[in-house]
């Protein structure tokens, strides 16, 4: 490497597949899904085949990129398996609460704990907050999945799209997404054989 020059780690972002496989589909609801333009477990799978040959890391993405295209059984397959795994935790839990099954999601952010993504989901979603969402979502300026699980249940089993907050919680959701990609393949990137 030349003298001067900067190491940069890889980003999805460099992909132009990547960033069809989660831009292209636009917001998933809160919810389930299914949504129009989706991609199948098939594409995502040959996607990850050829982008990521470390499993441990590659684990992850693709239980992510299945989850925002709508393929919830096929992700939970995956995270089932990596149950010992913050990662995993994590996408389980992201899951439940799109399921919605929110008792089990915050059973898996509380074993997730602190994920390193959280970091940056709070500088992107925080200039999004009003003050009260602010206060729930980000107390202490640190990054609450709990108090997003529980905003994500009241928009979804008590106030519909009354509430005030049912369009900025699907663009969270996206941010989230991003967020958690960010993390895995900067690890997945730094890991990748040269």
């Amino acid at each position: 490497m030349a003298m001067g020059s900067l190491m940069t780690t890889p980003s999805w972002r460099d992909k132009p597949e990547w960033v069809a496989l989660i831009r292209r589909p636009g917001l998933a609801a809160l919810g389930p899904g299914p949504r129009a333009g989706v991609w199948t477990p098939s594409e995502i799978q040959e996607l990850v085949a050829r982008h990521l040959p470390r499993r441990d890391v590659s684990d992850a993405i693709h239980a992510l990129a299945l989850l925002w295209n709508d393929r919830h059984d096929e992700a939970h397959s995956i995270v089932q398996n990596m149950e010992q795994d913050a990662d995993g935790s994590l996408v389980h839990a992201i899951l439940h609460r799109r399921e919605p099954d929110y008792g089990n999601a915050a059973y898996w952010f509380r074993r997730v704990g602190e994920h390193p993504s959280f970091r940056r989901l709070a500088a992107l979603a925080g200039p999004l907050l009003s003050r009260g969402l602010a206060e729930e979502l980000l107390p202490g300026g640190r990054w609450s999945a709990l108090g997003f699980c529980g905003a994500c249940e009241r928009v979804v089993r008590v106030s519909g799209k009354a509430e005030a907050n049912a369009g900025l919680l699907p663009q969270i959701q996206s941010l989230e997404t991003e967020a958690v990609f960010d993390d895995f393949w900067s690890r997945a990137g730094a890991a990748k054989p040269e």
